[in-house]
Parts: structure tokens; C-alpha cells; sequence
């Protein structure tokens, strides 16, 4: 009879747990990931230190090497992103210039700014400036007066030279000299870059070709 009623104890424990079950049924341990891949939604979910094999697909993932749809939600490929910047690497952005073939005349023995030649740009962070400045002595009023010019950038002066051949007598034939500079990575803004000039010798001295090119290169 004992033996029959501990029987009938453990049936109505097992009923009552089976209950309890099916009204909380958080009482029964969490699944593993792996037994959940298939009825879980993984939405907003927090993966910790995922393994990801082989590669990713969907939308979130594009192929683009011009990223032209500049979204800040998408993840590019690593053919994309080498390919964007293969294609940018040392590109000219934007070119400004100051050309004129009027006279000017100095006597300045300090180099002084050469009047309209001066180019401002706004660039971007780490790029580069490409300057070819052109300057040339048309005559001076002192038989061998040569003049000097340099390239300024904002205040830094470059490539100091004094034209080939450097000497005109009154009235002479025109010299011309050429300074092509490139400058290192530069921070992100405006930057001024002009051409100055001065008198080495004595007495004024003349001058009418004048060009300032000034190109910004991408990093």
C-alpha cells in the first residue's frame, strides 16, 4: 500500500511540474545558439566576438569602387575600398592660376608680393599643392640689373631663384625663370600662395610675363 501511494505522490509531482511549465515556460533551461538559429530572431541582437567565415552578403554590403552612394549605414568591400583609393591616389582636384602681361617695376632690394599674382585655395586634409610660378625681367633702367622671385605660401617662402641668364641691359631682351614646387601633406584650409620679387642691383627693374599656377593633389 506504501509502495502504491509514494507511486500516486510522484505522478501528481510530475502532473504539477508539467503545469508549472507550461505557464512559465522560462523555468526550462535557454537553448544554445545553435538550437535557437532556427525559430530566433536575431534582430538588434548582440553578438559577442562572432566568427564570420568565407565572406558577408546583403544589402548593407556593396561593391561600389566609386562610392557613389556615400552612405554612412553601408560597409564597402576591401576590392571597393582599394580599388576608390587606387583611382583618387594623386589626383588633381582643382587648379587656380593669376596670368598677366602688364609691366610692373621695382626697386626693392626685399622681396616684396608681385602685384596680382597671388592664388588662394581651400584644401583638403593631407593633400598637396603642385606651384609652377613663371616670372621674367623685360628690361631694367641699370645696364645688368637682374631681378630675384620666390614662391610664398602663407607666409613660407620656396625655390628662391634669379632667372637664367639673369642680366638684361637697358632695354634689353627679356630672362625668364621658372620655380615648380610640391609641398608635403598640408592641413585641411585656406592657403595663399603668391609670387615676390626684388631688385638685386641697383636702380628699377621691369617686369611683364607673369603666371602663378597653383594645383591642389589629392593625398
Amino acid at each position: 500500500m506504501e509502495s502504491k501511494n509514494n507511486l500516486l505522490l510522484g505522478q501528481e509531482r510530475t502532473q504539477e511540474r508539467i503545469e508549472q511549465v507550461r505557464v512559465n515556460p522560462h523555468m526550462i533551461a535557454p537553448k544554445s545558439i545553435g538550437e535557437r538559429e532556427l525559430d530566433t530572431n536575431l534582430t538588434n541582437q548582440t553578438l559577442t566576438s562572432p566568427v564570420i567565415n568565407t565572406g558577408l552578403s546583403g544589402t548593407a554590403i556593396v561593391d561600389e569602387d566609386t562610392m557613389v552612394s556615400n552612405s554612412d549605414t553601408k560597409v564597402p568591400t576591401q576590392q571597393s575600398v582599394k580599388a576608390y583609393v587606387d583611382a583618387n591616389k594623386g589626383k588633381i582636384l582643382q587648379v587656380g592660376s593669376a596670368i598677366d602681361s602688364s609691366a610692373i617695376s621695382t626697386t626693392s632690394g626685399s622681396f616684396i608680393d608681385m602685384t596680382s599674382m597671388t592664388v588662394t585655395l581651400t584644401v583638403a586634409l593631407n593633400s598637396r599643392l603642385i606651384v609652377q610660378a613663371t616670372a621674367g625681367l623685360s628690361h631694367a633702367t641699370t645696364a645688368g640689373s637682374r631681378i630675384g622671385f620666390q614662391i610664398d605660401i602663407d607666409g613660407a617662402q620656396y625655390g628662391t631663384q634669379y632667372p637664367s641668364g639673369g642680366r638684361a641691359d637697358t632695354g634689353g631682351n627679356a630672362t625668364v625663370g621658372s620655380i615648380v614646387y610640391r609641398t608635403g601633406a598640408l592641413a585641411a584650409g585656406s592657403k595663399t600662395v603668391k609670387i615676390r620679387w626684388n631688385s638685386v642691383d641697383s636702380g628699377t627693374v621691369y617686369a611683364t610675363q607673369k603666371a602663378l599656377i597653383v594645383m591642389e593633389e589629392s593625398a
